[in-house]
């Protein structure tokens, strides 16, 4: 008799906490949240537009703490890794674009490549070349199977990613010596172009000021017109003949 009326009351305690359990289930399941989520396939370091996206309500008890409910703070950005339809877009794997959050990747537009330039501070500046600085490449080639000694404008306007020391960290402002290395942005071209500058002669960097306008590029400089016009400080002597030629037929003219 009191053993039945254990199981009794056993039976109403499960009973009880069952229903409690189920009614607190579907109260978190009727609180719904709205949520960014990838509406189809979306690969790795891919810029997302709206229509890679959706937004859905979901239980709020099934929304990630890191989740987006703003389909604005996600367009534009990258992400940092491939995403599937329908799974929640998480802000602390996408990238914003020009930032170095992921590293100079981020830097680069679609036609553009990092690439490294050894230099020291004999080639570069004495070492004052930054970040964010604009460089032309000079090209110089002594006299071999490739040609005679030249040197010559390569490239200008290029962007300087990052400058890296001799282990390859970060390089630090004060301490010139150690610069080894400043990454550039180039398109392919410009890349193939200093590979084969670097493997036949070598490369210096030069500041250029803010406008592509500001580097002309020249025939090249070699041992016949070193001394010549115009890479002599004054013109040489036929030069200034020919503009004394020319003044006084104009002086004559004018006379007559």
């Amino acid at each position: 008799m009191w053993l039945a009326r254990r199981y009794l009351i056993f039976a109403g305690v499960v009973g009880l906490l069952v229903s409690l359990g189920f009614m607190v289930y579907m109260a978190a399941m009727s609180e719904q949240q709205a949520v960014v989520v990838a509406a189809e396939p979306i690969s790795a370091y891919q810029k997302i537009t709206s229509d890679m996206i959706s937004v859905e309500q979901q239980p709020a008890s099934a929304v990630l703490p890191t989740s987006e409910s703003d389909p604005a703070k996600v367009v534009g950005h990258y992400t940092t890794r491939r995403w599937y339809p329908g799974e929640q877009i998480l802000r602390d794997e996408l990238i914003y674009p020009g930032t170095q959050a992921g590293g100079i990747v981020w830097q680069l537009t679609e036609d553009e490549r990092a690439m490294a330039i050894p230099c020291g501070p004999d080639t570069a500046v004495g070492g004052a070349v930054l970040p964010g600085h604009l460089v032309d490449v000079f090209y110089f080639r002594e006299s071999s199977v490739h040609g005679p000694a030249t040197a010559r404008l390569l490239l200008s306007g290029l962007r300087v990613l990052d400058i890296r020391d001799s282990s390859g960290a970060p390089w630090q402002a004060e301490d010139r010596e150690q610069l080894s290395t400043a990454v550039v942005a180039v398109t392919t071209h410009q890349a193939e172009a200093i590979s084969y500058a670097m493997s036949t002669g070598e490369v210096y960097l030069a500041v250029s000021p803010y406008h592509p306008e500001a580097a002309q590029q020249g025939e090249g400089v070699t041992g016949g017109n070193l001394f010549s016009y115009p890479y002599a400080v004054d013109p040489p002597g036929d030069v200034k003949d020919d503009e004394k030629r020319r003044d006084s037929d104009e002086h004559e003219s004018w006379q007559r």
